[in-house]
């Protein structure tokens, strides 16, 4: 699989696939200040390695969170909850509440095509703690069992 250019089905198949972080994490979230967490991740079918991202700035519904891949730091996957709107290349405008999703584009590049929320587990009321949750059901990112 080349991860400079997947289509729209591999795309699927990694978001889908079961991923486990690399060692014990604990995501103690604050219901305030700020926050950020990194850690290692693996795909448990096609063995790629990810880099999982939390980050909270100082205003607490202000946040995002992304599945990116440690070999190219591309996005697979990308929420950012009361960020920038987003213009896709197409011309169309995501909201300031969106989630990136890998996409090749026409002329090859790939970006992180934006789209609402309307189509996705997740709500711009929800705290940084839900939403972290919802996003780990969504990409199926477990802990291994000992």
């Amino acid at each position: 699989m080349n991860l400079n250019k997947l289509n729209d089905e591999e795309v699927k198949i990694l978001i889908n696939e079961i991923k486990y972080f690399l060692g014990h994490v604990q995501l103690q979230i604050p219901t305030i200040g700020q926050y950020k967490k990194i850690t290692d991740v693996k795909g448990e079918e096609h063995g790629i390695a990810y880099k999982f991202h939390v980050y909270r700035g100082i205003e607490e519904n202000k946040y995002s969170m992304h599945l990116r891949f440690a070999e190219n730091n591309i996005h697979l996957i990308r929420l950012c909850i009361s960020g920038s709107k987003h213009h896709n290349s197409d011309g169309s405008v995501a909201d300031f509440d969106h989630v990136h999703i890998y996409q090749t584009a026409d002329n090859g590049k790939v970006e992180g095509y934006a789209y609402s929320l309307d189509n996705f587990p997740f709500d711009k009321d929800n705290s940084l703690a839900e939403s972290v949750e919802k996003f780990l059901d969504y990409i199926k990112l477990r802990e291994r069992s000992a």
